[in-house]
């Protein structure tokens, strides 16, 4: 996918200058904040422009470093990095024709732009008293204005660019039971890895199996047997792991029809024992 983006960090970047002109312990936490909030927009435009090839549930926190890391190992070693597309049109006629430039994508370092995240958060808070100190409303001036300073030129640096999500990698799918395809970068799948549906949802999720060049997923699940007939019946993993204690699920044995009722309950076990007791 390749989107044109506008030069979104515009308006971040003059409210930051503006804040920074007036230079007071306030406005410059003000600035703190306008600067937190353009890192995660940084990150969160190239983590939207990934969500075809990777679902929400994936991403366990929200921080824009982990969320980074984890869109340069599962969907693009490359989302952070600074090339620029281009294209040919092509006549039939074999002849080569002149590249029109799609646009660049800038890059970033990724751990540093989360340290700069870290650092203004810092910034927003009073510190914690040790031993008796006074307890300040704002942080140091100067401490504040140094980053402050350094992440305006590099917000300044990133809206210069002209596209993002310009993703060129092979893909694999896969059809959910629920009927949803999803696609994945291949290249970047690894044996047991759990990926889930993309459907927001959906309770799926899939082992990778890599075997050579070819990838295979499967449904994870865990199998209840039938009260009546003793017929296995596999349900989403997730939906049983994440069932609350105190709430009863429902399923209809494909066999004979029997209604079967499904919950945790809590039972008495030992170290030494692999089976627990009632």
């Amino acid at each position: 996918m390749v989107r044109i983006i506008l030069r979104y960090l515009v308006e971040y970047i003059a409210n930051i200058d503006e804040l920074l002109a007036e230079d007071s312990e306030r406005s410059l936490t003000y600035a703190a904040l306008e600067a937190r909030l353009a890192i995660e927009r940084v990150c969160y435009e190239r983590l939207k422009t990934a969500h075809s090839y990777i679902s929400a549930k994936d991403l366990k926190r929200w921080q824009p470093g982990y969320v980074m890391t984890t869109l340069i190992n599962e969907v693009d070693p490359k989302i952070a990095s600074t090339f620029t597309l281009s294209y040919a049109p092509e006549d039939g006629s074999g002849e080569p024709k002149e590249f029109t430039k799609l646009g660049t994508q800038l890059g970033f370092d990724s751990k540093l732009l989360s340290q700069h995240w870290q650092a203004l958060g810092s910034f927003l808070h009073s510190n914690v008293p040790i031993a008796g100190e006074k307890v300040e409303h704002y942080c140091d001036r100067e401490k504040m204005r140094s980053r402050l300073e350094h992440v305006r030129d590099e917000l300044e640096r990133l809206s210069e660019g002209t596209l993002t999500g310009a993703f060129i990698f092979n893909t694999v799918s896969f059809e959910c039971v629920c009927g949803q395809e999803n696609k994945r970068a291949a290249d970047v799948l690894k044996s047991d890895q759990v990926v889930n549906c993309l459907v927001p949802d959906c309770a799926e999720s899939y082992r990778v199996q890599v075997d050579g060049e070819n990838i295979g997923f499967l449904r994870e699940t865990i199998a209840i047997n039938c009260s009546n007939c003793g017929m296995s019946r596999p349900l989403a993993r997730n939906t049983l792991e994440n069932l609350p204690k105190r709430e009863t699920i429902m399923f209809v044995c494909d066999e004979c029809a029997e209604e079967n009722f499904v919950a945790w309950h809590l039972v008495r076990t030992s170290p030494d024992r692999s089976e627990a007791s009632s």
